[in-house]
């Protein structure tokens, strides 16, 4: 009895430490010091390794941002630089691997606020924003395009092997805007993701969790942070211009 009792115990033990998941946040970034203006590559766990135009910047460089409500620093982006690669573009510091939604844990938080760094339209810029595992696998997609009537927010979902692309919301130049990702990767919601934008539901969809599933038959990846790509075509006239973002915060639980 006494033998059980102690196997009992141990198996009891080995349970609880594999099941054990602690929720990590990632503390708000708003890009004020020990940040510097400059390249965000290498700041504070940052990455952009491909020399993309994503930099810390003086808000108060940017007329139209005066009224944004921003620190005195933000993340300056644009798309005067693309690729269409993965591991060398813009990451935000990564969570524990102990704590990566995907993993024990299956729910992945992420806000941040945008506003263009110009009051008129910048022909040709777009970027997207994504929750990733680090790598390149992304489990959700905005995609943020600036159009003479507004910025146009594109969201994608997977419908297995294939992606619904939708039209979301034009958000106004002069304005900051709120940006919310709610990804819930329990089987119950078939890994639903939740786009919120100033306070408001925006979108209700699937997360890219089916594509990797269908296509490449790989097992969930655990989403430990936020990817911000230049893709498709460049606007070199671009550089230096493009979107600020700040107040960017994620956490898993």
């Amino acid at each position: 009895m006494k033998r059980l009792m102690i196997l009992a115990a141990m198996v009891f033990a080995a349970l609880g430490l594999a099941g054990v998941a602690t929720a990590d946040i990632q503390n708000t970034i708003d890009f004020s010091s020990p940040y510097a203006a400059g390249n965000i590559n290498t700041q504070q766990g940052w990455l952009n390794s491909g020399g993309y135009d994503v930099n810390v910047a003086l808000v108060s460089n940017f007329a139209a941002a005066s009224g944004y409500g921003f620190g005195d620093q933000a993340l300056q982006i644009s798309n005067s630089k693309t690729s269409g690669s993965f591991g060398d573009q813009t990451y935000a510091p990564l969570l524990g691997t102990g704590a990566a939604a995907g993993t024990a844990l299956q729910h992945f938080n992420a806000s941040f606020s945008i506003g263009t760094t110009q009051s008129t339209p910048q022909a040709g810029l777009s970027i997207s924003v994504s929750p990733d595992n680090g790598q390149g696998a992304r489990m959700s997609y905005l995609r943020f395009d600036d159009q003479t009537n507004g910025v146009h927010v594109y969201f994608d979902q997977a419908k297995g092997a294939t992606f619904v692309e939708s039209d979301i919301a034009t958000l106004t130049r002069g304005a900051a805007h709120t940006v919310a990702f709610s990804i819930d990767l329990t089987a119950a919601t078939n890994h639903q993701v939740t786009i919120t934008i100033d306070g408001k539901v925006a979108a209700v969809g699937s997360t890219w969790a089916s594509y990797y599933q269908k296509t490449e038959h790989n097992p969930l990846s655990p989403v430990r942070t936020m990817l911000f790509r230049a893709g498709g075509t460049a606007a070199p006239s671009l550089a230096g211009q493009g979107y600020l973002i700040d107040i960017l915060t994620y956490s898993s639980s």
